[in-house]
């Protein structure tokens, strides 16, 4: 009797086992669902929210349209002068209303500009410094019997219009700098120093139509406090596609320093347009302990050696 008892506990624990196993099975997959469905929610919101605003985009393009002046308004990029540093924009626009007697000016930077009517539509060519970054915007004027409405073109990028006309250099190494006592007789303290390795760098030109912007000769320059003691050519050793120039020069230096000195190396390459675009690659300080930064930036300068990408 005992035996059978315990044989029929055995079947109930087993059968429990079962159901607890199946139990967890389904509330694993139960879980798994709440989480698809977690997901799928979120998804969903964020759908949602994006057609919103999406909606309000829209909205806002619309109200602009209708709270606009001009039914169409288009500029592009004019002649780059290398002699007054200047670019011009021209700017075509037409109005949503005009009559036969409807003028329209621009004023940007203390100067009025009229524009010249062709049928329905104006163009204007506003004058500025490439290199320079205007605060302003060009502010439209429309003359119709009598009255003048005006509108900001607040749409326009004028900033810095040289990229638009220039290349860019960008240049890196990996130079190993060494620098030893030149003689222990010596009273001064004079030290060699030794530069060796390679240096890389590339000038983009893409999407540059309005002249052949390759490099017309490129060196490397090396410079003790600010002065240049040496200039290596590495013209011939261009690498030149339609799109870029590239070269890998395999760069040797020694020369004489004193403590705190501070020696550097630079990329230097002139475009098509005779402006000298600077990039340094290596910095040191003589005997000093400081971390030296070195900020990829080109500097880009005339043929007098002004700074102009300020």
């Amino acid at each position: 009797m005992e035996a059978k008892r315990s044989k029929i506990l055995n079947i109930v624990a087993v059968i429990l086992a079962i159901a607890l196993i199946v139990s967890f099975i389904m509330i694993y997959e139960l879980s798994n669902k709440i989480d698809d469905l977690q997901k799928s929610l979120t998804y969903q919101s964020q759908e949602i929210k994006n057609e919103i605003n999406s909606i309000y985009s829209n909205v806002d393009i619309k109200l602009e349209e209708q709270e606009s002046l001009l039914s169409e308004m288009n500029y592009y990029n004019g002649k780059f002068n290398t002699e007054s540093n200047t670019a011009e924009i021209i700017i075509e626009i037409t109005p949503k209303t005009l009559t036969d007697e409807t003028a329209l000016y621009l004023t940007f930077d203390g100067k009025d500009i009229p524009c010249k009517r062709n049928k329905n539509s104006f163009t204007a060519t506003i004058t500025v410094d490439a290199f320079k970054y205007y605060d302003e915007k060009p502010l439209l004027n429309i003359v119709s019997n009598g009255e003048t409405k005006i509108q900001l073109l607040d749409e326009m990028y004028i900033e810095y219009l040289y990229s638009n006309y220039l290349g860019s250099l960008n240049a890196h190494s990996t130079l190993s700098s060494t620098y030893r006592k030149n003689d222990s007789s010596q009273s001064d303290d004079t030290k060699t120093v030794s530069f060796d390795g390679f240096i890389y760098f590339v000038y983009w030109c893409d999407n540059k139509g309005n002249a052949n912007t390759n490099i017309k000769n490129a060196y490397i320059t090396t410079e003790v406090n600010g002065k240049e003691i040496k200039r290596t050519d590495v013209t011939n050793k261009i690498d030149s596609t339609e799109f870029e120039a590239t070269a890998d020069v395999s760069f040797t230096d020694t020369f004489k320093v004193k403590p705190k000195d501070t020696v550097e190396i630079f990329v230097v390459a002139e475009d098509a347009y005779g402006y000298f675009h600077k990039c340094p690659v290596e910095k040191l300080i003589i005997d000093s302990n400081d971390d030296v930064m070195i900020y990829e930036e080109e500097a880009i300068y005339d043929k007098n050696g002004s700074l102009m990408n300020k």
